[in-house]
């Protein structure tokens, strides 16, 4: 969730459809993420019924670091491995989207 936020500032509504998210896994995952500090959530100014959503620092560090080690690992891999790596990140990709159109 906190990559699928990024930098940006969503909605509720709009993190569940760009994530594929299910509503109540989504709901009790984001409660967990602002009680832990990950993630800052403040009425709308617009619509004081929805919700803002947007990483606060420790997200940000928390994604740095995450991206550092997957590049640092990245960097590890043979061209092999790396493409078999890609070809296996493609499939899981398109069953995710697959289940998550079927789920619709």
């Amino acid at each position: 969730m906190l990559f699928t936020i990024g930098n940006d500032e969503l909605s509720v509504r709009d993190l569940l459809e760009r994530g594929h998210y299910l509503g109540s896994n989504a709901s009790y995952n984001l409660k967990q993420l602002v009680d832990a500090g990950y993630v800052h959530r403040s009425a709308s100014q617009r619509d004081r019924r929805s919700a803002r959503l947007r990483l606060t620092d420790k997200a940000h560090s928390l994604c740095d670091a995450i991206r550092a080690t997957h590049d640092s690992r990245q960097n590890g891999h043979d061209d092999a491995e790396a493409l078999e790596l890609g070809i296996a990140h493609g499939v899981l990709r398109r069953l995710e989207m697959l289940w998550t159109g079927s789920l619709r």
